[in-house]
């Protein structure tokens, strides 16, 4: 499964906070269904918020790692919310899909990004 593989590969270089504004359960349960959960250092999602997704989310997820913003990369396939939030804070981004100018880098498909953020690293 390329998702597990790429975030095994990630997971010995970084840590791993997933951000959602899906519910906690349905959150685990995806992860674990796809055997993601084991490289998951955090989770933060709709239940600590109880509205949609925005700055109070990435926030927290700073708060986690106590690290500067610029430690942190935000990836996902949602300009506004995975990007610009972000962005917003000061964290390195990278869409994944359809190409952004908005985000600091960009793939088509999630597991090329192991190749981008190792290389950085």
């Amino acid at each position: 499964n390329e998702l597990v593989e790429t975030l095994r590969l990630l997971k010995e270089r970084f840590g791993i906070i997933i951000v959602t504004d899906a519910n906690e359960d349905g959150a685990f349960r995806k992860l674990k269904q796809l055997g993601a959960l084991p490289y998951v250092d955090e989770m933060i999602y709709y239940e600590m918020f109880m509205h949609p997704k925005n700055l109070e989310y990435y926030r927290r997820a700073m708060e986690k790692t106590g690290e500067d913003p610029d430690a942190h990369i935000s990836v996902g396939d949602n300009v506004e919310s995975d990007i610009m939030l972000a962005k917003r804070l000061g964290m390195r981004t990278a869409k994944v899909g359809k190409h952004s100018d908005e985000a600091d880098d960009s793939v088509d498909r999630f597991p090329e990004i192991k190749y981008r953020l190792l290389e950085a690293a």
